[in-house]
């Protein structure tokens, strides 16, 4: 082989970033993402109205705001207060440098707020599952989250995120 032909480099792994969180803060830390992207999708509706009001891309920009602006779960009375550092559980993101995150989709970024929201739905089945640890009004209350955070999930990976071009 010359020297000439470059050896292939295997791509390094994703750096992971590991988290340490209440149920509450969980949640808080994907809508805070979710917010974010809601703000950004309302300043481009707003931008877009007065001339492109009637268009496609006017409506797709615009139900996409409403629809994340809109995503709210509450959180059970059992996960809130002082008994909620029972409820600690861990969880990893994708470690992105700051010039990478910039440059992020939308739809990227709203898939790392599902992601931590999965890792939520999956620490709620756990407790739910759990009659030895956990009391039946935890258990309940977990699923009933768990089933909330789903629908949340649900309506995030249905919006749409258009391109600035197309």
């Amino acid at each position: 082989m010359s020297k000439a032909v470059k050896k292939a480099r295997k791509p390094r792994p994703p750096k992971m970033i590991d988290h340490e969180s209440t149920i509450a803060g969980a949640w808080e830390d994907g809508k805070s993402i979710i917010e974010t992207l809601a703000e950004s999708m309302r300043e481009w509706a707003d931008n877009m109205e007065e001339k492109f009001s009637q268009t496609q891309k006017y409506e797709t920009v615009s139900t996409t705001a409403d629809t994340l602006e809109n995503i709210d779960v509450t959180i059970p009375d059992e996960f809130e207060g002082e008994e909620n550092k029972k409820f600690i559980f861990k969880y990893q993101t994708f470690y992105l440098s700051p010039s990478k995150q910039r440059h992020r989709s939308r739809a990227n970024q709203c898939a790392d707020a599902c992601e931590i929201w999965i890792a939520l739905i999956t620490y709620l089945d756990q407790i739910a599952d759990d009659e030895k640890e956990y009391t039946k009004e935890e258990r309940d209350a977990a699923s009933q989250m768990s089933s909330d955070v789903q629908n949340a999930i649900d309506e995030a990976e249905g919006c749409e995120f258009p391109g600035m071009y197309g």
